[in-house]
């Protein structure tokens, strides 16, 4: 079913980014800032920094912006 080889490579995409501090936009034109801590089928988990998370579906998600480590985050 292509669509379901869509979501997993979707999903795969995610899963390579796991852990990277990334901005994601949605179809609604919000932005989440954070690092990606979970992926899944149908939804990624966006960790900020505050001890929150969200959890965004994949399928409204519309762009994705990798954001590398600055110098003082590197340890």
């Amino acid at each position: 079913m292509v669509l379901a080889e869509a979501t997993m490579s979707r999903m795969w995409f995610f899963e390579d980014l796991l852990g990277q501090h990334v901005v994601i936009v949605t179809t609604t034109g919000r932005e989440y800032k954070g690092f990606v801590r979970e992926a899944y089928a149908n939804a990624v988990l966006l960790a900020d920094g505050d001890g929150t998370a969200v959890a965004l579906k994949l399928a409204y998600i519309t762009s994705v912006q990798y954001l590398p480590p600055r110098d003082h985050d590197r340890r």
